[in-house]
């Protein structure tokens, strides 16, 4: 798993991800690695051989958000694009500058996309009409996200590679 870990970090991470956050690269590339061959070879021949749901997505009838890397290129912008299109009350969260992993890579963006829908959904019940957040300008945190539990009153993420899983302040991009 380590080559094939190595070959895809460019791919699962923005490059100047991996270059500005290296403690971030190292970690998606530990995950990588410490996957079992056989575990990682299921998944990736489930993503080939899975039928195709794109008739169904306008069934769902509950809130979604759609986030997406800018910069991704498994998913790329445009399948985020046919998913908001054909969910009902879908919003869509592009976050710039990301590859394919947008709460590692831009965790406050993709926190405020979260804390957003979740907030509007906490008071509402349901979402409101598709509000989508402008590529390169995160949906703002309503004033109420932290009291819905949407984040920690800090505002930082859990980082499950905290070995006490405290929580810590998101990284500054």
């Amino acid at each position: 798993m380590a080559a094939y870990a190595e070959e895809v970090l460019d791919s699962m991470l923005a490059p100047a991800t991996a270059r500005a956050l290296p403690a971030t690269a190292a970690h998606v590339l530990a995950m990588m690695r410490a996957a079992p061959p056989a575990g990682a070879a299921a998944a990736l021949r489930g993503r080939a051989e899975r039928p195709d749901y794109r008739e169904g997505l306008a069934r769902i009838d509950v809130p979604a958000l759609v986030v997406v890397g800018s910069e991704d290129v498994f998913a790329p912008v445009a399948e985020a694009e046919l998913l908001h299109r054909g969910i009902p009350s879908a919003r869509l969260a592009v976050v710039e500058g990301a590859g394919h992993l947008p709460n590692l890579e831009r965790p406050e963006a993709f926190n405020q996309a979260v804390a957003a829908l979740l907030a509007e959904v906490t008071a509402t019940g349901r979402p409101h009409a598709p509000a989508d957040v402008p590529t390169g300008a995160p949906a703002p945190v309503p004033a109420d996200a932290r009291a819905h539990g949407a984040l920690p009153p800090d505002g930082s993420p859990q980082r499950p590679d905290s070995p006490s899983g405290e929580r810590r302040k998101a990284p500054q991009i």
